[in-house]
């Protein structure tokens, strides 16, 4: 979030947090996240391979679909760590960490080379 106290109505008046018109003022400064920061170069190249997750597992969303579960992209660590929550009918199913690991997983890392391991949430 990106921190600025111009702009805000409410800003310097009160004590405590207070949510108004897109911001989000406390202790006299004020929030906005809507305005984001600009990112680093490593940033950039973490939102670019979240992206490139998040499409393959579009691609997949639909063969989970059938059968009534789905994943849901929940991080992706520096080190190449993928965390996905499995939901619906994938969440209870005995075979979801054979889901995960034989099918997600092998084609999450066929997409995009970077990831190590996919892991549940």
């Amino acid at each position: 979030m990106a921190e600025d106290t111009a702009g805000c109505p409410s800003a310097g008046r009160r004590r405590g947090p207070l949510v108004r018109r897109g911001c989000l003022c406390y202790g006299g400064r004020t929030f906005f996240p809507e305005r984001q920061r600009p990112a680093t170069g490593h940033d950039n190249k973490r939102t670019q391979m979240r992206e490139r997750i998040q499409s393959a597992l579009d691609r997949i969303r639909p063969t989970l679909q059938k059968d009534g579960g789905d994943v849901v992209l929940i991080d992706v660590s520096d080190d190449g760590v993928v965390t996905v929550q499995l939901t619906g009918a994938c969440k209870g199913c005995p075979m979801s960490q054979m889901t995960l690991k034989n099918g997600i997983e092998k084609f999450i890392r066929s997409e995009v080379p970077e990831v190590k391991e996919v892991k549940a949430a």
